[in-house]
């Protein structure tokens, strides 16, 4: 049998770029769960070049940079919920995390409570998408808000994120 090695190291040289080029693409991506009040979902894959961020009231998401942003009012997001491991997210809750915040619309404090989470990093945005509050608790905290104004705020407890309405 005779093997035409510049054939095979051709073969080999373009499947090793696939891989690369793919694994790229995999981990360069991030899956953002837009859950609405009346529980429809809408997925969006952001590439590394795309971002989210506020603007008043309203969730903008870029998915690659380039493209026209989408706009989905607060008022009308029920959860967001990022899939898989970016360096943005420091602790990924495991699937078996149910999380619930209440009461909501809140006046001076919410609680958390969980089944399966240990500990929750809890982290308070508001909607400029400036960090306003965080600590680390467990279930059945009680979280002092009535430093915070009245207002919409996005809550994210691990990877899991509610909007939050202070009355």
């Amino acid at each position: 049998m005779k093997i035409n090695l510049k054939a095979h190291r051709s073969n080999v040289v373009a499947t090793a770029l696939f891989c690369l080029f793919s694994v790229g693409i995999a981990l360069g991506q991030q899956t953002v769960k837009v859950t609405l009040q009346n529980n429809s979902v809408q997925v969006y894959s952001v590439d590394p070049d795309g971002k989210l961020w506020f603007n008043s009231s309203t969730l903008m998401i870029n998915v690659d940079g380039v493209a026209t942003p989408v706009s989905i009012p607060l008022s009308t997001i029920r959860t967001v919920t990022f899939d898989g491991t970016t360096t943005g997210i420091a602790n990924v809750a495991n699937d078996n995390e149910s999380i619930i915040i209440f009461p909501n619309p809140a006046e001076n404090y919410f609680e958390v409570e969980s089944a399966g989470a240990k500990k929750m990093i809890v982290r308070i945005f508001n909607t400029a998408g400036l960090q306003v509050a965080e600590g680390i608790y467990t279930s059945g905290s009680r979280i002092d808000i009535t430093s915070l104004a009245k207002g919409i705020y996005i809550v994210v407890i691990n990877n899991q994120s509610f909007k939050l309405t202070k009355s």
